[in-house]
């Protein structure tokens, strides 16, 4: 009997093992004692901070995405007040969230009379 792609798929995916890579980025008071401090920047390299989930120190067994996302959020909005305060305040985004999308295709056009 052959196998249908549904069950073989399902077959395949109960096989898979699917992880994150947690851990590694630890926070420090200095170099001796880790690898970030409290704003998570890289110690003695002051303007490369980590955001991804090396700051996670351990897993509960669930995806830590929105852990990350929100760190990233953090951290992203601590470096840009950081800019915003600081004397090259001239510095403006590259987007920003509130303005509207321009679409990548021109708009469609039915007035062809075709229903």
């Amino acid at each position: 009997m052959t196998q249908s792609p549904t069950s073989l798929v399902a077959e395949t995916w109960d096989s898979i093992a699917i992880g994150t890579s947690i851990g590694g980025s630890t926070v420090g008071h200095d170099r001796g004692s880790g690898v970030l401090d409290r704003e998570r920047r890289v110690h003695e390299l002051g303007i490369l901070h980590v955001v991804d989930a090396s700051l996670i120190r351990s897993s509960c067994g669930t995806s830590p995405s929105l852990t990350v996302a929100a760190n990233a959020i953090r951290i992203g909005e601590a470096i840009d007040g950081a800019l915003r305060d600081s004397p090259l305040n001239d510095w403006q985004p590259a987007f920003s969230m509130s303005a509207t999308p321009t679409p990548l295709l021109p708009a469609r056009d039915d007035s062809h009379g075709i229903s």
